[in-house]
């Protein structure tokens, strides 16, 4: 009887170590390396108490090492809220890492403008695209979406500064400058 007992025991055992499972119809996409730029931001505002000497900065590297170009675009928006144009393409960079530096200067050449035009509170939106040596393009909305909303994750495609009086050094900062809606 006790032969009995163990023959289903043995059964169960050595067909728990055999799959049954066909490795070639995983529903799940091969894994293919993709551009990816990240950005790691140093000076998050522009301080318009000092604006010849603000700038917004951060190091601009190519961790997916397959990006030979990285086209940077900016979006202004006053005081208000108002928008006050389209996203206008102010640099390209091609070699990485790169630290990335922008200066209320740039933005008012990037527009046609005076410096003296920009106002305090106004916000820059920052739109990037890559490029790999075949010419593929990507952008924000190539990104899955854990890394678009995740800010740790230092995303270099859409991030934004401001044109204010800076928090100060000690502060905890109240956002962050990888924006995380599409």
């Amino acid at each position: 009887m006790k032969k009995f007992f163990f023959l289903p025991v043995f059964i169960f055992v050595a067909f728990s170590f055999l799959s049954c499972e066909d490795d070639s119809l995983n529903p799940l996409p091969e894994k293919v390396a993709g551009q990816y730029m990240k950005l790691d931001i140093k000076t998050r505002m522009m301080d318009v108490n000092d604006i010849a000497n603000a700038e917004f900065s951060g190091t601009l590297s190519n961790p997916s090492g397959n990006v030979v170009k990285y086209e940077l675009y900016v979006r202004r928006k006053d005081g208000d809220g108002i928008l006050t144009g389209d996203y206008v393409l102010m640099q390209t960079i091609t070699s990485f890492p790169y630290e990335l530096r922008i200066t209320p200067q740039m933005i008012a050449d990037t527009y046609g403008l005076n410096l003296s035009d920009l106002r305090r509170s106004e916000v820059y939106t920052f739109f990037a695209y890559s490029y790999d040596a075949a010419g593929n393009k990507a952008g924000y909305i190539n990104l899955a979406r854990i890394i678009q909303v995740t800010g740790g994750m230092q995303q270099g495609y859409k991030f934004n500064t401001t044109l204010d009086i800076p928090f100060p050094v000690d502060a905890e900062v109240p956002y962050d400058n990888h924006q995380a809606n599409p």
